[in-house]
């Protein structure tokens, strides 16, 4: 046995696992590969029909994504802790556009994050994901208070800031944290 196959084996298994982190940041729509070679085989921005509603904006993974009320254009008042409960919708600041599903309709845009980051928008809105959703489709984040706005899941097909909010259950108070 050569001296090299116990190094090759932890480079193999190294390797890997660095694949399998690069992809599972990308599958939850924390970074996107960048360049004018990037072409994904599933949209970014897809339509998805949760819990009887009208679709609903989720990512690739169907992670259902929010607004906050009180959030248009560059005006984020997500910042700081709010970042660990509502992660933003990012896309390396090279990225011109993202491709959309069938069912999406509404203008995408981006908005400026520290660093080499930018934020997807719909509609105006800044895009987040919630924490507290444990499993694609959920829809835990609709409703809640906090952070100087409310969070509401986005409809799909909204052509106007207006009606891009889902708005389908009352509102209510975030739970401590969020």
């Amino acid at each position: 046995m050569s001296s090299h196959q116990p190094q090759q084996a932890m480079w193999s298994r190294l390797g890997r696992r660095t694949t399998s982190v690069a992809l599972a940041l990308v599958a939850a729509g924390a970074v996107v590969p960048t360049g004018a070679s990037y072409a994904s085989s599933k949209p970014f921005l897809e339509a998805l029909r949760v819990k009887g509603s009208t679709p609903v904006l989720v990512n690739s993974s169907h992670e259902t994504l929010y607004l906050l009320s009180s959030e248009k254009s560059s005006h984020l008042h997500c910042s700081g802790a709010c970042l660990t409960y509502w992660p933003p919708v990012l896309v390396k600041k090279s990225i011109a556009r993202v491709s959309l599903g069938p069912g999406v309709r509404g203008k995408v845009g981006f908005v400026a994050r520290p660093g080499a980051m930018k934020q997807v928008t719909f509609n105006s809105y800044p895009l987040y994901r919630f924490a507290g959703d444990g499993r694609a489709g959920s829809t835990n984040g609709e409703g809640l208070v906090s952070y100087g706005g409310t969070w509401y899941v986005l409809k799909a097909a909204s052509t106007t800031a207006n009606a891009t909010p889902l708005k389908k259950f009352v509102t209510r108070p975030a739970p401590a944290g969020y």
